[in-house]
């Protein structure tokens, strides 16, 4: 079996090709995790949004509501009338 002579500048060259390669990966997976989770954090926001104003609205409908004395007062108009 014959060796062969390995250049070691050749070798070098291309572990810092891989390398630079590596990095483009990492630096695109990055890039689109952050996207990701900027998205998932914007739909978040509007969902608490959303939710925030339908609590005051039913708030401010409950307020609306007569208390108990107010609805037995118009139930006994009601039978008087």
């Amino acid at each position: 079996m014959k060796l062969k002579m390995v250049n070691t500048n050749e070798v070098l060259s291309l572990f810092d090709n891989v390398l630079e390669q590596i990095d483009v990966v990492e630096d695109t997976l990055s890039s689109q995790v952050n996207q990701a989770f900027t998205t998932c954090e914007e739909v978040y926001n509007n969902h608490v949004q959303r939710i925030d104003e339908s609590l005051r609205e039913i708030e401010a409908a409950a307020y609306e509501i007569p208390p108990q004395s107010e609805w037995r007062r118009r139930e006994v108009l009601l039978r008087t009338v």
